[in-house]
């Protein structure tokens, strides 16, 4: 007797022969989707001040790896913060959310897609907000170690799972491997209760690397993953570059503050076991910033060279302030923190320490020739300008808290320095901070300009650990040792 195919179709199982499963398959999808085509037969009409949503039907079962809650209220807050108000569209699929992006019928989508998909030319992914990976999870007993392997076993997929086209492809090459088609609202943990039951013998699951799913179910185990990490992203139209800058600007400054940290706790060997650094930091214009809607800068790229080396991916929550980046860091929410922090608060606190330095640069006050200012109390009733998120603009309100009266004029951080040498030039400010090392270049073109005081500036460029972790902190150290002075 062949071996047969199940079909779940809503709560029914239908037992298939094999050469027929591929037609009740498309009988079943066509089923589930019959009303989606005929709503997309009418494109939504594109409004400015409307921003078109594409998800799932069910989103919330359908990604438990990710903060969906937390998405939801940043889109919210996105649109709001814009002038605009939001369209929820819905699919039945991954694979119909990316086709109704690419017709113009949504603006962004918040699912994740087939990975066929994801690298399409015409489309352009948000910055990471997390990471998941695709693991197969079958009873103790069952020895498959790759999906060659999978033959003979039922295999439970949820129909709206990007792997679909990846499991239609597996059916025609793995003899007896018998494809479980679940509803679209059937959830992960049901889907492994199911499994530890004997109602399937394995099931397909996506996870973040820092949970455990089977902790409550021993019968089960993880028999291999069927994928690498994979970014949690939003997906827009290439062609949409302007919207994908401005929620990539967005999520860099408010998407800590709605996906709430996950506290995790280790040194490198467990960074190791996840295979993930989280990293702490904060927008900062020379060493954590958005270029082309990704992330750039130097700070970003010793990260990333440090990652590399040891075969890790790199997750970054990006904080505000001092008090809530060493925050995160003492309760295990990241790993490490690698923007500059304030050294005093890290001395004070027995559970932090700082790797060696690698980089130093004063902070150092220019005005107009003429208007001497060779002490920060000369700032006293003038107008200084610094450039947002920066160590100038926190030492600027490090000076404000002493009693110095200064008028802030806090700059957005994408403002090219000459800007600001041109309005000190026409007497619009009377003064600015800038880093040390731009002095020169500034006084060879602009000779109306002068340096005046270095400003006492605590925030060091040194990554910040948890004392305990003295593996971390000893390969930090001998990361920033090899490559001081060195081309990078």
């Amino acid at each position: 007797m062949p071996m047969a195919r199940f079909l779940m179709l809503g709560r029914r199982v239908i037992q298939c022969p094999r050469r027929s499963y591929l037609l009740v398959a498309t009988a079943a999808i066509a089923l589930f989707f019959q009303p989606v085509p005929a709503a997309g037969k009418t494109p939504v009409k594109n409004d400015p001040r409307v921003l078109r949503v594409l998800k799932l039907k069910h989103h919330e079962i359908n990604h438990p790896h990710r903060d969906t809650n937390g998405e939801f209220r940043m889109l919210t807050d996105f649109a709001r913060r814009q002038g605009m108000t939001i369209m929820w569209l819905d699919a039945y699929q991954p694979s119909e959310l990316h086709s109704r992006l690419l017709k113009g019928e949504g603006d962004v989508v918040v699912a994740d897609l087939p990975p066929s998909l994801i690298v399409d030319p015409h489309l352009s992914a948000s910055v990471p907000m997390g990471e998941y990976r695709y693991s197969v999870i079958g009873r103790h007993g069952i020895a498959a170690s790759h999906p060659g392997e999978l033959g003979g076993y039922r295999v439970a997929v949820p129909l709206a799972s990007p792997l679909w086209p990846y499991f239609n492809r597996l059916q025609s090459r793995v003899p007896d491997i018998s494809i479980v088609v679940l509803p679209v609202d059937t959830s992960r943990d049901t889907i492994l209760k199911a499994t530890s039951d004997g109602d399937y013998d394995i099931a397909v699951i996506p996870q973040r690397p820092d949970e455990d799913p089977l902790e409550n179910l021993p019968g089960l185990k993880t028999l291999f993953e069927l994928s690498d990490l994979r970014s949690v992203s939003w997906y827009f139209r290439k062609k949409g570059g302007r919207l994908r800058d401005d929620v990539n600007r967005y999520l860099q400054r408010f998407h800590a503050s709605f996906l709430a940290p996950r506290a995790v706790l280790g040194d490198l060997d467990d960074i190791k076991r996840r295979r993930v650094l989280r990293v702490i930091t904060r927008v900062d214009p020379q060493n954590y910033f958005l270029r082309g809607g990704q992330p750039v800068g130097f700070e970003y790229e010793l990260v990333r060279l440090f990652t590399r080396e040891r075969g890790l991916s790199v997750e970054f929550l990006v904080g505000e302030t001092d008090q809530q980046i060493l925050n995160w860091l003492r309760t295990g929410a990241g790993d490490v923190i690698t923007t500059r922090i304030n050294a005093r608060d890290v001395r004070i606190d027995p559970a932090l320490e700082q790797s060696r330095d690698y980089f130093h640069s004063a902070s150092v006050i220019i005005s107009r020739r003429g208007n001497d200012i060779s002490r920060p109390e000369h700032l006293h009733g003038k107008r200084v300008a610094v450039l947002g998120s920066t160590v100038h603009h926190r030492a600027l309100g490090e000076l404000v808290a002493a009693g110095t009266a200064i008028e802030p004029i806090i700059i957005s951080p994408d403002t090219p320095l000459d800007s600001i040498i041109d309005q000190l030039e026409n007497w619009v400010i009377d003064a600015a901070i800038v880093d040390a090392y731009a002095v020169d270049d500034i006084r060879d073109g602009h000779p109306l300009i002068q340096a005046g005081a270095s400003l006492p500036v605590q925030f060091k460029y040194a990554w910040t650990v948890r004392t305990h972790d003295t593996n971390l902190r000893a390969a930090v150290d001998d990361l920033l040792r090899d490559q001081f002075r060195m081309e990078t």
